[in-house]
């Protein structure tokens, strides 16, 4: 232990540890390698005013309002980076297996078509026939309701899943379960969710062929024959440019 007299009323005293116990008219203050200030009984540590990171702490009221901020500023900016981790971990998507009959779809209609412009009835052939994997598809992202039900986000894939199911040629699906509720644009069924309608794509094009009398009826119908005696079908922009995967299943089928 070692004692300093100083001017009058200020007491320095040196203890182990590198420790600095300060009395003094204004207070008293604690630091670490630290000298104390004229007045009040702060510390100023070796790396500046309120230490590095705060890891000096100054004496009851006597902490510089500046050095104050700094030290609050960076244990606040350290529960920052904790929190941004703690954010990251949650955004990873939750995944289940689900049956997807069991999940709702939030929309009344789809498209026959993907954005990609594929067909959602050859996406299901594909499927059906082992062309096609599940995991090749992007999950259904899916929400569960207050009602804890599943309601569909993504609802073209739902649906061939669902018609794979109902077929027996599909068990589990794997799912991504958000928080974000479903786009009220998007949230308009009228049957609770348990069918969904597939809009039929305009047929305007005609094919000719006798090879397209085995296509299935709801994507080719029958109008007749021309002046050689070559049947005619009516169909889609789509499948007038050739026969769609989902044809030539059903071909091979037959």
């Amino acid at each position: 232990l070692k004692v300093c007299l100083l001017p009058p009323g200020v007491l320095l005293v040196f203890a182990s540890q590198s420790r600095v116990l300060v009395m003094g008219r204004g207070g008293y203050g604690k630091g670490y390698h630290g000298a104390t200030s004229e007045k009040g009984g702060a510390s100023r540590g070796n790396t500046g005013k309120g230490g590095a990171g705060g890891r000096n702490a100054a004496g009851k009221g006597s902490m510089p309002s500046h050095s104050a901020g700094r030290a609050a500023a960076g244990r606040q900016g350290a529960g920052s980076t904790k929190d941004t981790g703690r954010t990251e971990a949650s955004a990873v998507p939750r995944t289940e297996f689900v049956n997807p009959l069991d999940i709702k779809f939030s929309q009344d209609s789809i498209s026959a078509k993907f954005r990609s412009g594929g067909l959602v009835e050859d996406t299901e052939a594909m499927l059906r026939d082992g062309a096609m994997r599940k995991r090749d598809l992007p999950m259904v992202k899916v929400t569960r309701g207050e009602d804890g039900e599943l309601w569909a986000h993504d609802h073209r894939r739902l649906h061939v899943f669902q018609e794979l199911k109902k077929s027996g040629d599909c068990g589990r699906i794997k799912v991504e379960v958000t928080e974000k509720p479903v786009p009220a644009f998007k949230q308009s069924t009228r049957n609770g969710g348990t069918q969904v309608r597939v809009n039929p794509l305009k047929q305007e094009c005609v094919v000719k062929g006798w090879e397209y009398s085995a296509m299935p009826p709801s994507s080719y119908t029958y109008i007749g024959k021309d002046d050689d005696g070559e049947p005619m079908y009516l169909t889609d922009s789509t499948r007038a440019k050739a026969p769609c995967y989902a044809d030539l299943s059903h071909m091979m089928d037959h």
